[in-house]
């Protein structure tokens, strides 16, 4: 339960960290209809990588267990 934890954690910090830099990125942006244009790709990205994601840090942690 406690490697579950820490899983989740590093995946909302990864995700967390992907918004909040592309969010600073799009302040700079004055237009709207290009600043929506950021936040619809933003969330594309996240959708697309974010499994992929997961499952590499599932995978490290597992190896790391069965190794022990």
């Amino acid at each position: 339960m406690k490697d579950n934890n820490i899983i989740l954690d590093q995946v909302k910090s990864l995700v967390s960290s992907k918004r909040s830099n592309t969010k600073k990125k799009s302040k700079k942006i004055t237009n709207n209809s290009e600043n929506e244009i950021v936040k619809r790709e933003i969330n594309n990205w996240l959708e697309e990588n974010a499994e992929k994601i997961c499952t590499q840090i599932i995978s490290e942690h597992l190896k790391k267990t069965f190794k022990q």
